[in-house]
Formats: C-alpha cells, structure tokens, sequence
C-alpha cells in the first residue's frame, strides 16, 4: 500500500496572492460592456454575469490523499470541508 499527501495546510485554506487578484479583476473590467459604472445595480449585474471562477475562488492547498493498493487507487478530496 501507498499514501501520497498531494495537498495538506493548516486550519485555513491559503488564500489568493494579491497579483492574482489583480489578474482577477483587470479580466473582469477587460471584459466589461458599456455600462454607467455610477449605476451600482448595472455593475452589479455585470459582475454576477461573470464565470464563477472570474468573480469568485476555488482550491487553495486543500487536503487532497492518494492511496494506492496494486493497481487499485482511491482519492479523497475533500476540500476545505474535511
């Protein structure tokens, strides 16, 4: 039998890199339509229109287990949820 600990971290998730969030919000004003940015609903609208991974986050070193035995092998991902 083999264990491999693909993804581990303490008790909070690791959270995003300020360049990434900045990559995160120039792709959303890049893409943008011609909006009135002084009309909150209008921005908002156009934020809940983006891919969910655009307007929010996923994954962050969460526990991720490999166990081998022959050639049979089970994953448990759990996400932050474990």
């Amino acid at each position: 039998m083999r264990i491999k600990i693909w993804g581990s971290r303490g008790s909070i998730p690791s959270p995003l890199k300020p360049e990434d969030v900045e990559e995160k919000i120039c792709q959303a004003i890049f893409g943008m339509p011609d909006i009135d940015t002084d009309d909150m609903e209008a921005v908002r609208e156009h934020v809940r229109e983006l891919p969910p991974l655009l307007r929010g986050t996923a994954g962050g070193n969460t526990s991720c287990i490999e166990i081998q035995s022959g050639e049979d092998a089970i994953i448990i991902d759990a996400g932050s949820g474990l």
